[in-house]
This record gives C-alpha cells, sequence and structure tokens, in this order.
C-alpha cells in the first residue's frame, strides 16, 4: 500500500510530503494548486512517465519524487531522480539501498515488482470514471488483469504449443524406433557366434597373408639375383674343353665358376619348391574371406542401433512425462475457471462502482472474460 510521498520540485511542488491512510484518500484543493501534480508525480516513479524533463521545476535543475511504500508489515522507499546530470532509480529498504541506472524509457524489473503498479492503478485528470463508462468486454479485460487470467492463457497456449510440438517429435521417434528394431532384427537372424568365430579367424588369415606377402617379396630378390645364372651357363657351355685339357689355370677357373653356378642353381630350384608351395597355401584360404569382411563393418553397427534404440526409448519416456505434465496443466485450468465463474456469480456489487450485478452482466462478464 502506497503510505507516503515526498516531491521535490516537481511541477509546483518545491518540497512536499503527502500520507496517505487506509482505505480511500481524497487530495481537494483550489484548481491550479498541484491535485494533479500529485498523481503525476507517483506516475513518474511507477511507470517513468512522462518523458522529458518539463515537469522540472522552473527554478531548479532536477527532480526527485519518492514514495514509501507498506506491503504487510515490510516498509520501502522507491526514489526516482532527474536531471542534466543525473537519471536513476533508487530503492532503500532496511537491509541495504540499491541505486538503478541506464534503464532507458523502461521502469527497471525490481521496481516494477516492489511498487507493482500499472495503467490500471492511475487515471490522467479527464479519464473517463473507471470501468463505469467501460463496455462490458473492456470491463471483463481489465479483471482479467488483474487476476493474471491473461498469464495463465498464454502459459497454457505455450505448453499446448509445445505439447503439440512434443507429439510430432514423439511420432516421428516411434518411427525411427520401428527403423531401428527391424534392422536389429535383420541382424539378430544372423549367427552371431559363428561371425564372431569367422572374424577370428579372418584375423589369423590376413596375419598368414601379411608374412607370406614378406615371402614372396624376398622370393622376388633371390630370384631377380639369379637371373644371373642364365649369361653364365652360356658362358661355360661355350668353353673349348679340349683347350682345359693343357691349361691347367683354365681348368680349375672352369671348374671353381662351375661349382658356384651348380650352387645357385640348386638355390634357385629350391626358391621354385617354396614358391610353389606359397602359391597353395593362398590357395588354401578360404572362400568367405570377403564375407567376414563384410560382417567385420556390420558389427559395430551392430551395437549402435542398439544404443540408438536406447537412447530413443529415453526420448519417449521424456515425451510422455511433458505430455501427462501439460494433461495436469489442463486440468488445474479448468478447475481455476470453474472458482473464477464461482466469484463472479457470488458478486452482488461491482467491486469498483459498486453498481448492483444483474444475471445479464454477470453472463456477459462470463463470456468475455
Amino acid at each position: 500500500m502506497l503510505s507516503e510521498i515526498t516531491i521535490q520540485d516537481y511541477q509546483s511542488h518545491k518540497n512536499a510530503t503527502i500520507k496517505f491512510g487506509p482505505g480511500v484518500n481524497i487530495i481537494s484543493g483550489l484548481s491550479n494548486s498541484g491535485k494533479t501534480a500529485i498523481i503525476r508525480a507517483i506516475n513518474f516513479v511507477a511507470n517513468n512517465r512522462p518523458l522529458g524533463d518539463g515537469f522540472i521545476n522552473d527554478d531548479a535543475d532536477s527532480v526527485e519524487v519518492t514514495v514509501v511504500i507498506n506491503e504487510k508489515g515490510e516498509v520501502f522507499g522507491v526514489s526516482r531522480g532527474k536531471g542534466k546530470k543525473e537519471n536513476y532509480y533508487q530503492i532503500v529498504t532496511l537491509k541495504d539501498d540499491i541505486t538503478l541506472t541506464a534503464f532507458g524509457t523502461d521502469v527497471p524489473e525490481e521496481v516494477s515488482k516492489l511498487i507493482n503498479f500499472s495503467d490500471i492503478n492511475i487515471q490522467k485528470q479527464l479519464s473517463p470514471y473507471f470501468l463505469v463508462l467501460e463496455t462490458p468486454g473492456v470491463a471483463a479485460q481489465y479483471i482479467r488483469e488483474v487476476a493474471k487470467l491473461d498469464e495463465i492463457d498464454k502459459t497454457v497456449k505455450l505448453l499446448d504449443s509445445q505439447r503439440r510440438q512434443a507429439e510430432v517429435e514423439n511420432k516421428s521417434v516411434k518411427i525411427d524406433c520401428k527403423e531401428v528394431e527391424e534392422e536389429l532384427r535383420e541382424l539378430d537372424r544372423l549367427n552371431l557366434s559363428q561371425l564372431e568365430e569367422w572374424i577370428s579367424q579372418l584375423d589369423l588369415i590376413e596375419k598368414q597373408e601379411d608374412a607370406i606377402f614378406l615371402e614372396v617379396d624376398e622370393l622376388k630378390r633371390i630370384t631377380d639375383s639369379a637371373a644371373s645364372i642364365v649369361p653364365r651357363l652360356s658362358a661355360l657351355q661355350a668353353i673349348n674343353f679340349s683347350a682345359i685339357q693343357t691349361d691347367v689355370s683354365l681348368a680349375k677357373d672352369v671348374m671353381a665358376e662351375y661349382t658356384e653356378v651348380f650352387a645357385m642353381v640348386q638355390e634357385l630350384d629350391h626358391i621354385i619348391q617354396v614358391g610353389r608351395s606359397i602359391e597353395q597355401c593362398i590357395k588354401a584360404i578360404p572362400d568367405f574371406t570377403a564375407e567376414l569382411k563384410m560382417m567385420r563393418v556390420f558389427w559395430p553397427e551392430h551395437g549402435g542401433l542398439v544404443s540408438d534404440t536406447q537412447d530413443l526409448s529415453a526420448f519417449i519416456g521424456k515425451v510422455e512425462d511433458i505430455e501427462e505434465a501439460v494433461f495436469q496443466l489442463d486440468n488445474q485450468m479448468k478447475l481455476a475457471e470453474e472458482e473464477r465463474d464461482v466469484l463472479l456469480n457470488a458478486l452482488v456489487e461491482c467491486p469498483s462502482c459498486g453498481v448492483f450485478l444483474t444475471t445479464q452482466s454477470k453472463k456477459q462478464l462470463l463470456e468475455n472474460s
């Protein structure tokens, strides 16, 4: 409740303090005595209006208006100051003082929560009587704002939108789950234990292949070096053996060359035998090598599909929780509307103007709300 206001250099008020009592307060006085300026000063604090500085007293450079609020025994003050070098709100409580600046044309949220004033609370000098001359629809809208029904409607609409979005996502997730489950069933039809054995065999075969390829490379190197045997054999065949019989030195050289070439021929024959053995080993590799490689690709995917299914199931659970929460909120909203209807039906007089409420006027209020 507004209990006091102090006005300094606002329009005609140089330094005025007005105290308010419980219930209805009446401000009376001669014309141009500053009655309306008091209301404007309250509006200056509560709604940061009017803008500009035209309301500052001609003899002053700044203005300050302080209102004291007594809310359920808790007293605090809110000051609004403005001048050429200053523009601020100040909140004073029993615990601390807070100064707020750089709020533009709006009212700081901290101030709005404390004062709890709006356009409904303040009328202009020439405004019509509050609610008396308003249409039933406008009056009902005021009641909705005071009762916070608009905020409830916005919340319900937002939750309803989120519920519809969750239903769409839930439907999509269920479709994805079915597809994943079908893929899992396809994988489950395979003999997984047999696949594991095949994969183990494939690892062993690949190691054997690597060893064989190393041996083949070594054999190629030896074969290349053994290729020199051919010209040396041709040279031996071209020797005149009759001359050997008379030349002991030549005979020794030929015999040494023959011995070395013969050893190389034997080594080459061994190489050929090993090569044939390698060829047989390569042919002995099972035909299911390609299938095992394919299974190696699908085996990790099987685990990934299981994980995806668990994640999707958890998401479906969250969506169902949201749907349950929205359902509970709908029920609470219905109860709130029923209580509102009961309260309106119980009204005998308008709480603002005291006019007797007929059944028809109550019906119009209910319809418009």
